[in-house]
C-alpha cells in the first residue's frame, strides 16, 4: 500500500515539474520568434503618460530632443530666424517658430474613406534649445473621444500647423472624425502650411519628393528598421487582436521621425530662399517659377538673374521648356529668349528638334539676331530645317 501510495507522489512531482517545465517555456511555441525591434523603439509605451478628462481616459508620448541630438544635415534652428520670403510666400503671416507645431497621422486604413480613423497623432513643436514630440494613441476605440478632445485642447497652443500631404489627406481624416463624434474641430481655426506642395515645385526635378526621399537628399538622413506604411494599418489591427505591442512601438518611431523631420525639410525650404546662389540650377529655375506663380515677380526677376549667373548647366530639357512657355508673352519674355539661346548653346535643342520646341513654344515671340544664327549653325535634320525656314519667313 505504502509503494502505491509512494509511486503516486512520484507521479504528482513529476507532473508538477513538467507543469512548471511548460509554463517558463510554452510562450516561446506560440509564436515564431521575432528580431528586437531597432534600437530607439523599445520601451516607447512604457515611458507613455495616462490621462483623462470629461470625456473619458486617453494615453500619449512625449519625447524631448535636443538639436544637438537630431541626425539631421540641416538643423531646424535656422528657422527662428527665417528669411522673409519665407513668411510670405508659405503661410503668409510673420509667426514665431515656437507657435509651430508639425502634424502627421497613422490611420487604419491607407486610402480616404469615411470609416478610416487615425489610431495615431504625432505632433512636434520646438523652442531655441530642442524639440518636443507628443503623440496620442488610441489603445482601444473607447478612449478615441477623450483622445480627440485632448488634442483639441494641445492644438489650441499653437498658431501654425506644418504637415506633409496635410491638406489632402491628414486634415479630411481629422476633420471627419471630429465631425463622426460631433465634436468641433479644432482645425478649422489654426493656419495650415501643407509642406509637401512647395517641395513638389522646390525640387520637381527629383524622381521622388515623398518624405522620406527628401530626408535621404536634402537632410542625409537614413532611416533603419522603419515600418513601411503600408503595414502600419494591418499591424494596429493586429495589436487589437492580440494585444502585442513590438510593432506599435515602431509605428510610434516611425510617426516621430514624421513630425520631427518636417522642421528640418521647411529649414532647407528656407535656406533656399535666403540663400539662392547656394541652389544648382535646377533648383533656381524651379524657385524662379514658383515666386512667378506666387505673382512675387520682383522675386522673381532677381532669381533669373542668379539663373543667368549660374548658366543652366544641369537643368533638364523639360524643365527648361516647360517654364519658357509660360513666360513667353509676359514680361520676361526677354528671359526666355535668354533661356532659349542658352538650350541652343548646350546643343539640347537639337537633340528634341525644332518640331517639338521652338513652333509651340516661341509662335508668338520673335528671334533675336543671335537665336537665329545659333539655330542656323545646328546640325538640323531637313524636316526641321523647313520648318525653321518658314517661321523665318512669318517674321
Amino acid at each position: 500500500m505504502s509503494n502505491n501510495k509512494d509511486k503516486e507522489k512520484t507521479i504528482a512531482d513529476l507532473l508538477s515539474k513538467v507543469k512548471k517545465i511548460n509554463d517558463k517555456y510554452s510562450s516561446a511555441f506560440d509564436k515564431p520568434k521575432e528580431k528586437p525591434p531597432p534600437r530607439g523603439f523599445d520601451g516607447l509605451l512604457e515611458t507613455g503618460i495616462k490621462g483623462s478628462n470629461e470625456e473619458g481616459e486617453y494615453f500619449y508620448i512625449e519625447k524631448r530632443i535636443p538639436f544637438l541630438d537630431l541626425p539631421y544635415l540641416i538643423s531646424p534652428k535656422t528657422l527662428f530666424n527665417p528669411d522673409p520670403k519665407w513668411n510670405s510666400l508659405l503661410h503668409k503671416e510673420n509667426i514665431a517658430p515656437k507657435k509651430w507645431v508639425a502634424f502627421d497621422i497613422e490611420t487604419s486604413g491607407l486610402g480616404f474613406d469615411q470609416d478610416i480613423f487615425a489610431f495615431l497623432m504625432g505632433f512636434c513643436s520646438m523652442d531655441k534649445n530642442g524639440m518636443t514630440i507628443r503623440e496620442y494613441f488610441i489603445e482601444d476605440p473607447s478612449k478615441q473621444r477623450a483622445t480627440l478632445y485632448e488634442s483639441a485642447e494641445y492644438i489650441k497652443k499653437f498658431d501654425l500647423i506644418l504637415s506633409f500631404n496635410g491638406r489632402g489627406f491628414d486634415l479630411p481624416v481629422m476633420e471627419n472624425m471630429y465631425d463622426r463624434e460631433k465634436m468641433n474641430s479644432p482645425f478649422s481655426d489654426i493656419l495650415h502650411t501643407d509642406l509637401l506642395i512647395p517641395a513638389r515645385r522646390f525640387w520637381r526635378h527629383y524622381e521622388s519628393r515623398s518624405l522620406q526621399s527628401l530626408e535621404k537628399r536634402l537632410l542625409s538622413f537614413h532611416r533603419t528598421g522603419d515600418i513601411p506604411s503600408s503595414l502600419i494599418p494591418e499591424k494596429y489591427y493586429e495589436y487589437l487582436y492580440t494585444g502585442r505591442t513590438d510593432d506599435i512601438e515602431r509605428i510610434i518611431w516611425h510617426n516621430l521621425w514624421d513630425v520631427a523631420s518636417l522642421f528640418s525639410i521647411a529649414a532647407a525650404m528656407n535656406r533656399m530662399l535666403d540663400d539662392i546662389d547656394s541652389c544648382d540650377s535646377n533648383e533656381i529655375l524651379n524657385l524662379c517659377e514658383y515666386f512667378m506663380e506666387n505673382d512675387e515677380n520682383e522675386i522673381a526677376e532677381n532669381t533669373l538673374e542668379s539663373l543667368k549667373k549660374r548658366g543652366i548647366g544641369n537643368c533638364s530639357f523639360a524643365g527648361v521648356e516647360r517654364f519658357a512657355l509660360k513666360i513667353r508673352n509676359s514680361e520676361f519674355s526677354e528671359a526666355g529668349l535668354y533661356l532659349l539661346e542658352e538650350l541652343i548653346l548646350n546643343e539640347a535643342i537639337s537633340q528634341k528638334g525644332l518640331s517639338g520646341y521652338l513652333v509651340s513654344a516661341w509662335r508668338k515671340c520673335h528671334y533675336t539676331k543671335k537665336v537665329i544664327d545659333l539655330i542656323a549653325e545646328l546640325d538640323l535634320g531637313s524636316a526641321d530645317k523647313k520648318r525653321f525656314e518658314k517661321l523665318l519667313k512669318r517674321k
